[in-house]
């Protein structure tokens, strides 16, 4: 397959599906293609790095329901399977991809396996295979995070991951908050979400215990976005470079040692 360039790849590929594939991902510059991005937006500079590092190293890339259109975030894909075929010294250096979909894709000739079926029936089947006891009511299934909605994280007042500070980072309902000047809002040129600036204040309204989302309205309300709770987790031990909603006024402290909760 490293004989074939990109265009002449997904024309024999195009055959194989019987579907048209788009041989565009470099020219359009989405990396991401979920509801949340138009298909002319784009992500972020640093990460997309991370994305292009991914593609070249991952171990294993797994693909739940995307139909693999021809955009960047492909690369993940299209990459580490092609590294799962042996080398000029008989050696492959991932494990591939593995392809979970009712719908065809143009990558499911190089996928290591290949699933035509939705993802909640494979990974069920999986579970039995594995003897996994799992709770037939989804409310059940739900992974466990953090029940505090106001916490202590080494973050400083502009949501930037700190060695030095720390600030209270204040979930809980009524709070006010503004996106990161970090975000990615004007890059993934969602026209409802486009108004939604780090000068723009939103109020934090009550956690939804079923989809474990924090709801936030900007704008005086008008317009909703979710945060899922599992940032805060992520938060605590200080796993992202920068927060994606930082507190108004928050002020920052000294670090001191690490209470349980953040060594948790």
């Amino acid at each position: 397959m490293a004989g074939f360039s990109k265009t002449t790849t997904a024309y024999r590929r195009r055959l194989d599906t019987g579907r048209r594939t788009s041989t565009r991902s470099t020219a359009v510059g989405t990396i991401l293609r979920t509801q949340s991005f138009s298909i002319h937006g784009s992500l972020r500079g640093d990460l997309y790095k991370d994305m292009k590092n991914l593609a070249k190293t991952a171990d294993l890339v797994l693909v739940l329901g995307t139909s693999l259109s021809g955009l960047n975030a492909d690369l993940c894909v299209t990459q580490t399977a092609g590294r799962s075929l042996p080398n000029l010294f008989g050696e492959a250096t991932s494990l591939g991809s593995v392809i979970i979909s009712p719908q065809r894709t143009p990558e499911d000739g190089e996928a290591s396996l290949r699933f035509f079926a939705t993802a909640d029936d494979v990974m069920e089947a999986l579970a039995k295979e594995l003897h996994f006891r799992v709770p037939s009511d989804p409310w059940y299934r739900m992974a466990s995070f953090s029940s505090e909605l106001r916490v202590k994280v080494p973050y400083d007042k502009n949501g930037k991951r700190s060695n030095k500070v720390q600030t209270w980072w204040d979930l809980s309902p009524g709070s006010k908050l503004t996106v990161s000047k970090q975000n990615n809002i004007e890059g993934a040129q969602q026209p409802s979400y486009l108004h939604i600036t780090p000068t723009v204040e939103g109020e934090v309204f009550l956690l939804n215990e079923r989809s474990r989302y924090i709801s936030i309205r900007f704008g005086g309300g008008q317009t909703a976005m979710q945060l899922g709770v599992w940032w805060i987790d992520a938060a605590l031990r200080g796993g992202v470079d920068h927060l994606p909603v930082v507190n108004v006024g928050a002020v920052e402290e000294p670090q001191q040692i690490l209470s349980s909760q953040c060594r948790a």
